[in-house]
């Protein structure tokens, strides 16, 4: 059985009823953080709760899970190479914004003109006129520019890539609710065009090495509702018409003889997601901090986010830090708690500023994590995020001889030993200690250095091992020839300055020579 796919994308039209909302709603955008590490969400996977089924095949029944055939996409092979059968369906709502999430069980790309196949978000906002039957369409033909994190305008005010409809005689599902519409005799699906302009935003974010698809709607594009109730669904492009894209339309691919979505008998219907509008939480920054920070070596750093409550009464918002992917960042306390949650209530419409303590792994330099923090009440949360880069000095030390190869006794070796920071913060205090073999005698004074303007360095000796470092070379030393010290086992090079991370100046090089004896 397979979804019944849709069309066109053209742009939405006003409901008849609609509410204009307040300049304030209009000047909102959708929280650049939400839903970003796939934990912000409600989710569903499967369409059944318990025993309750909501979908058959020919024969048998049970619970059918979206990236099993009932949802299969209609065409894996055209607009756009790779698999966009449903895997979660995802939702959550601030205070001015219905959120709705769409993951594959695969990864898909777009097609060679840049775009993909349709994604459908289905509401019902009228639940207590007529529970689990659509009254909104919208269609979704995402462009490969609409990756990132930016919320684009999709609609009739941005690019025009959502077609939108009503169903403006509530006939979508059947006379009956939960039937599906080819059983309820003459029917039109969803026959109003919906148009809006800046109420519609759509991104698509990278997890887990997929693509998913994310799109936002002002709520007050529906008049004054508070929560929406949601289907979602994906498919070609061009393959059925909207009229004939009712809510509960699932057919089986092998019959359309009226097998239908729902058999539970239930009003609820358990694969509807949830999405409410309450005065949730809002959190900043949502990244571009560019944080540089060098791994923590016993120390932490401290981060400065703000939580805001826009609603009308005071809130209490559980908080939650922590670090990205990377395992670069440990949270080591919020707001002052040990731990990384904690809980805190702001008065109506306050904000406060939340420090998050952290400490930075020894990571590869050019290692880069995110630090979040996470405000939740009910159902509702956003996130916000500082984004850090690594930074560490690394020292490489390199060392080649002249001659090289077999040589005989009483010849001279030069020695050069070349120090580098490739790592992407300068170095300070760099110490390099070269070991001479037992058979080597070293010459007085030979040491020299190249290294950049405005770096120089302290040549110490030992002759224990580098037990002690106050041995000064003398010639003759332990029985060495003339102008040579048998007794010198080490040399520490100790640069008095910092060593820079840029080319030319992270590198500088040392050179002595020694008698084989």
């Amino acid at each position: 059985m397979r979804v019944s796919p849709i069309g066109w994308p053209v742009a939405w039209v006003f409901a008849a009823a609609l509410i204009l909302p307040a300049a304030d709603a209009l000047a909102q955008s959708p929280a650049a953080g939400w839903n970003l590490t796939g934990m912000d969400a409600q989710q569903v996977r499967s369409d059944c709760v318990g025993t309750s089924y909501q979908g058959q095949a020919n024969s048998g029944n049970g619970c059918q899970v979206y990236d099993t055939d009932i949802y299969e996409n209609w065409d894996a092979a055209s607009n756009g190479a790779g698999d966009t059968d449903l895997w979660y369906v995802r939702s959550g709502g601030d205070a001015w914004f219905f959120y709705f999430e769409i993951e594959t069980r695969l990864s898909w790309d777009y097609d060679a003109s840049g775009e993909s196949r349709v994604y459908q978000v289905e509401l019902d906002v009228d639940a207590a006129t007529e529970a689990n039957r659509g009254d909104y369409l919208l269609t979704y033909l995402p462009l490969r520019s609409h990756q990132g994190l930016t919320w684009r305008v999709v609609d009739q005010g941005g690019d025009g890539r959502v077609t939108g409809y009503r169903d403006a005689n509530n006939d979508v599902g059947g006379a009956v609710p939960l039937s599906p519409e080819f059983n309820c005799g003459v029917c039109d699906g969803y026959e109003t065009g919906f148009p809006t302009t800046n109420a519609v935003f759509a991104r698509i974010v990278l997890r887990g090495g997929k693509r998913i698809v994310q799109v936002a709607i002002r709520a007050s594009a529906f008049g004054s509702v508070s929560s929406a109730r949601a289907r979602m669904w994906a498919g070609q492009r061009g393959a059925q018409a909207a009229a004939k894209f009712t809510y509960h339309d699932h057919q089986n691919a092998k019959s359309l003889n009226g097998a239908r979505l729902d058999n539970s008998g239930s009003a609820d219907s358990p694969d509807w997601v949830q999405a409410t509008i309450q005065p949730g939480p809002s959190v900043l920054p949502d990244g571009g901090q560019n944080l540089t920070q060098l791994p923590s070596n016993g120390t932490s750093y401290v981060f400065t986010f703000t939580v805001v409550n826009p609603g009308a009464v005071a809130t209490t918002f559980g908080l939650k830090a922590f670090g990205g992917s990377a395992g670069a960042i440990t949270v080591v306390s919020v707001d002052g708690t040990a731990g990384d949650t904690v809980t805190i209530t702001l008065a109506a419409g306050a904000s406060r500023a939340v420090t998050v303590r952290h400490t930075v792994a020894v990571a590869a330099p050019g290692t880069r994590d995110t630090l979040w923090l996470r405000a939740t009440v009910g159902v509702a949360s956003d996130t916000g995020f500082a984004d850090m880069t690594v930074v560490r000095p690394e020292i490489v030390v390199g060392k080649s001889v002249v001659p090289n190869g077999t040589a005989s006794p009483g010849t001279d070796l030069t020695y050069t030993v070349t120090v580098t920071n490739s790592g992407s913060e300068d170095a300070v205090n760099v110490v390099a200690v070269d070991s001479l073999a037992a058979e080597l005698e070293f010459k007085v004074g030979s040491v020299s250095d190249s290294l950049p303007a405005g770096v120089t360095v302290s040549v110490q000796y030992s002759n224990d091992g580098g037990t002690t470092w106050a041995y000064t070379p003398a010639s003759l030393g332990c029985g060495a020839p003339t102008d040579y010290d048998g007794c010198v086992t080490q040399i520490r090079l100790t640069l008095q300055n910092v060593l820079g991370s840029a080319a030319p100046d992270n590198s500088g090089t040392f050179e002595y020579v020694v008698r084989i004896k």
